[in-house]
């Protein structure tokens, strides 16, 4: 209800500012043209699946009219409203942090230990 309500402001924020297609051929396919299209941006802002893409599609695009910032916050409070923990009542902000820094530590490490591997083998040849 609340994605539906935020995608309506966007939807007046940023209607008709963003092409489908640009000069340079490149697509955006969140142009918050409809209701469903910016649900949709919403949507993917609150999930962070390239939600930058639509942060950076907004502001390119109106910062001719000098309201760039206008949407750049908005976009960027989004972001943090929709992901808090905070309206559930629940203070896991902490546990979210743990976890998220044990997830990187857990993906980096093969990285690591196959770059200190092919370093050790280099030294050798």
């Amino acid at each position: 209800m609340i994605t539906f309500l935020t995608a309506i402001l966007a939807c007046q924020l940023v209607r008709g500012d963003i092409p489908t297609i640009d000069n340079f051929g490149n697509q955006y396919e969140m142009s918050f043209r409809t209701i469903w299209n910016s649900f949709l941006g919403m949507y993917q802002i609150m999930s962070s699946e390239n939600w930058t893409q639509i942060l950076y599609a907004a502001t390119e695009f109106q910062t001719q009219y000098h309201v760039a910032w206008i949407s750049a916050t908005f976009f960027i409070a989004w972001f943090i409203v929709a992901n808090s923990n905070v309206r559930f009542g629940l203070n896991t902000d902490c546990l979210a942090v743990v976890l998220s820094m044990f997830i990187a530590i857990i993906v980096q490490c093969p990285c690591r230990i196959i770059l200190i591997n092919t370093a050790r083998e280099y030294r050798r040849h």
